[in-house]
């Protein structure tokens, strides 16, 4: 593939990952706790904590290694 097509494969994939996930907004709105940053200090951990929750009641196959929302590298 040129480096145009490994570019956009992976633009096509990012967009489909974040739009298999609820927003920032509507997970907070689902499973926030004002005072969650207490427990987890970077809001990062807040948002990964909430997403788990989200995939736990809503399984959805999505690649989470594409968004900032995995673990490790």
């Amino acid at each position: 593939m040129s480096g145009a097509a490994i570019v956009d494969d992976y633009r096509t994939r990012t967009r489909a990952a974040y739009a298999a996930i609820p927003s920032l907004v509507e997970l907070c709105d689902r499973y926030g706790n004002r005072d969650g940053t207490k427990i987890y200090p970077l809001q990062r951990c807040v948002e990964m904590k909430w997403l788990d929750l989200h995939l736990a009641e809503h399984p959805t196959d999505f690649e989470r290694q594409l968004t900032h929302l995995q673990m490790g590298n």
